[in-house]
């Protein structure tokens, strides 16, 4: 018995000698890796936003098909069927898609900016600085509203205001260097304007 107890001491005498040299709760510990973030996949809506930038509108039409297989299409989805009547000049499934949208979420930001490009394409440039305008209380330095809003400027003699628009909208939207251009142009900063030459005409927002 006496011999266990002294083989016992001994054991626990050198696990506590190894402790006091290793000292494990001194070292440090590991940096953890972190894994970067998984990149987001685009949602539906988007990549029909992207194809109607590209000029695919019967692909955009196709592929929005699917958001009002649904009970409840979206607000944006509604909006977005309205920009394709826009670009391919259905002012009727632009109007009634746009009205939709408005039913299910009057707060859209889209609505009042695609509203504007309607508008333009209507010849109403009042109702387009108006929509433009609204889009931007709803969005405040949104380069699409922006660069429309010039356009809608440029048409209604303010030339100033569309210079100061267009030069907002051009790091983001580059065709508004056209709009202020032409704006320039009207303001004699150039002297384009002159003689009865052809005066330069701003280019509608996209």
């Amino acid at each position: 018995m006496k011999r266990l107890t002294i083989i016992a001491g001994a054991f626990l005498l050198g696990v506590g000698v190894m402790l006091v040299i290793m000292q494990p709760w001194k070292r440090t510990a590991k940096p953890t890796v972190s894994l970067p973030a998984p990149e987001s996949t685009p949602s539906r809506l988007e990549l029909v936003q992207r194809m109607i930038d590209e000029g695919r509108f019967n692909d955009a039409q196709e592929a929005i098909r699917n958001e009002f297989q649904g009970a409840w299409p979206s607000a944006r989805a509604w909006a977005l069927s309205g920009l394709i009547g826009i670009r391919t000049a259905d002012v009727k499934q632009a109007q009634d898609c746009l009205a939709r949208a408005a039913k299910v979420d009057p707060d859209l930001f889209e609505i009042p900016l695609f509203q504007g490009h309607l508008d333009m394409l209507l010849g109403d440039r009042s109702a387009a600085w108006r929509s433009y305008t609204e889009a931007l209380k709803r969005r405040p330095g949104d380069a699409k509203a922006l660069a429309g809003r010039a356009a809608a400027r440029f048409e209604l003699g303010e030339h100033a205001g569309a210079v100061e628009d267009a030069t907002a909208a051009i790091a983001q939207e580059p065709d508004a260097l056209f709009t202020r251009a032409a704006a320039y142009a009207e303001l004699g900063h150039r002297g384009l304007a002159t003689g009865g030459e052809a005066r330069p005409q701003a280019r509608r927002p996209a």
